[in-house]
């Protein structure tokens, strides 16, 4: 269930994610929403961000997947659908367990039966700000206060794209449309 209550999301074996969301003027009714996909084998666990802004999945598929809702200003007005905007982690084994531990950072485990603990880089917040609509100066001090030790540091650390890779394995995008599909 999402932090505010509003939605539901279920997971099926072959791969789906199943979202409800609450009826704004009926009290205790479901309607279902945009069926998301994405794992082409069994969902094992998800997890909301803290803020309820987006959906995180790992599966049998050896992947962790991460789903938001992408808002498109239109003529008619703002159209929202779900999509899969990361991939934070291909593994070499079944993904197993998940767990949002703050603000852009989770903790995953797979069959091998080791956690780890990954933070988004300054590029994937930059990117989620332009997908979400949410103000990238509030993300980005969110994602900062959620780092306990040595802040200061960290927040230079998000201050640049990644010291973490060389510019010849990294290069960031900057999204702000979704990926037209070619016809064939």
């Amino acid at each position: 269930m999402a932090p505010d209550g509003s939605m539901i999301v279920a997971h099926a074996f072959h791969g789906a994610l199943h979202l409800w969301s609450r009826g704004p003027d009926r009290e205790g009714e479901w309607s279902p929403a945009v069926v998301m996909s994405g794992h082409f084998n069994a969902v094992q666990d998800l997890s909301w961000d803290p803020e309820g802004e987006y959906l995180l999945s790992v599966g049998s598929d050896q992947t962790t997947r991460l789903l938001t809702p992408w808002k498109q200003k239109r003529k008619d007005g703002t159209q929202t659908s779900w999509h899969e905007i990361s991939r934070p982690q291909i593994h070499g084994y079944d993904m197993q367990c998940l767990a949002a531990v703050g603000r852009f950072r989770f903790v995953s485990g797979a069959d091998e039966k080791v956690l780890r603990v990954f933070r988004a880089p300054r590029n994937f917040v930059e990117n989620f700000a332009n997908i979400s609509g949410a103000p990238l100066d509030k993300l980005l001090a969110s994602a900062v206060s959620d780092l306990a030790t040595k802040a200061t540091e960290q927040q230079e650390q998000l201050s640049c794209v990644s010291d973490q890779y060389r510019e010849t394995y990294f290069h960031p995008l900057n999204l702000t449309a979704r990926r037209q599909s070619r016809a064939a």
